[in-house]
């Protein structure tokens, strides 16, 4: 196995055993253990023995093993996905990788697939186990498309045929307003204009990293927000207009900033990070709210449940479903109206109450077509402007 040789640069160390004895080494690149290059120094160990125990194989046609597959799949799939999306799909092959060791890919039975992802789905979750066999479904199409000339097996995806598990997710935790605010107010800086701009835009906390400062039209009060769409089908783009109170926010935040870079928001020297790029946008911030939230004294909630909470504020400022639709980007209102039962809003008892109205009057035959908010629509208490209607439509 592929050894950290510290004193070389922390580059991995290939290492070729017979018998017992050392008799070859080769050095590969910087990366985390089970990383690229880890699996590069891996793969070289196994063809070397190969080579050194049978020399009549060095001129053969290379067999194409597990390690040949999954590599070969995550580069194409690194020049296709987010980065977020790639390392889950690595993550998952790695996982994967480790369980099947050596085993050729022609062994690769439906028996084999559910074996590990039953213990996926024992040890860690149904949706854990869930994720994983999407990726190595997709994986195995990719192998049977692309690799089809290295000998890839053309038998069915095994994967594929293993049934979906029960997944139990845990709901997620939606803050009060007032919880909110309490958190809001622990934070300082870059922090609060970032919480800001999630909050009044009830943007994906990915759009909030990606955004630069081309995507904030100040002199027309709008900003711009890109959208990884699923499946690796690119990007969607989407204007949205800024409250006065988020565009002093940001031209304070800009005018302010200490690295003067495309990013509207980016790492600072006193980021906790692992990945630490003083100046470069942020990839993920696991510990903000859990921090802030711990100093306010209330219940833990994570970023993208700030964009719940915006949904909230729409529906009870008076708007409906359709216009909050519109304003969270949702494809369908089903996605929407989950939102908002999340927080307690039974939109299903509102439908049956609502439901008096039919059959009332000559129009009694018409059934309508969407049944309205009954509230009053009170624009001044929404985190939007009446011109966000016009402008959306």
């Amino acid at each position: 196995m592929p050894t950290l040789c510290k004193e070389r640069g922390n580059r991995w160390r290939g290492i070729v055993k017979i018998a017992g004895k050392v008799v070859e080494t080769r050095l590969f690149g910087q990366g985390p253990a089970k990383g690229e290059e880890w699996m590069a120094a891996r793969q070289w160990e196994m063809d070397r023995r190969k080579e050194l125990l049978d020399p009549s194989q060095a001129n053969c046609a290379p067999v194409l093993t597990p390690l040949d597959w999954g590599v070969s799949y995550l580069e194409d799939a690194k020049s296709r996905w987010s980065a977020k999306t790639f390392e889950e799909k690595k993550a998952s092959m790695l996982r994967f990788l480790e369980y099947a060791k050596d085993v050729p890919l022609a062994d690769y039975t439906a028996n084999f697939a559910r074996a590990y992802l039953q213990r996926q789905n024992d040890t860690r979750s149904g949706y854990a186990s869930n994720r994983d066999r999407k990726v190595l479904m997709n994986a195995w199409t990719w192998g049977q498309a692309f690799l089809s000339e290295r000998g890839f097996p053309e038998r069915t995806n095994p994967f594929e045929a293993v049934k979906r598990y029960p997944e139990q997710r845990k709901p997620r935790r939606v803050p009060s307003e007032a919880d909110f605010w309490k958190a809001f107010d622990m934070a300082r800086g870059q922090d609060r204009t970032m919480l800001l701009a999630v909050l009044h835009l009830a943007a994906r906390k990915g759009e909030v990293f990606r955004l630069r400062w081309s995507d904030v039209d100040m002199d027309g009060g709008k900003v711009r927000l890109v959208t990884e769409k699923t499946g690796g089908k690119g990007q969607s783009v989407t204007w949205l207009p800024m409250t006065r109170e988020l565009q002093n926010a940001l031209e304070a935040w800009k005018r302010d900033r200490p690295y003067k870079t495309e990013w509207v928001f980016t790492q600072l020297d006193d980021t906790p990070s692992p990945n630490h790029r003083p100046g470069e946008a942020y990839i993920s911030r696991q510990h903000l709210l859990k921090r802030l939230c711990a100093r306010a004294g209330v219940e833990k909630f994570d970023v993208h449940a700030i964009r719940h909470l915006s949904a909230v504020i729409l529906y009870r400022a008076g708007y409906k479903v359709s216009f909050i639709q519109r304003v969270l980007r949702h494809k369908h209102p089903v996605q929407t109206e989950t939102y908002l039962q999340s927080h307690g809003i039974d939109l299903e008892e509102l439908r049956k109450g609502m439901e008096v109205f039919d059959g009332r009057g000559p129009a009694g035959d018409v059934v309508p077509a969407q049944k309205e908010n009954p509230q009053g629509c009170n624009l001044g208490g929404s985190i939007y402007t009446a011109g966000v209607h016009t402008q959306l439509n």
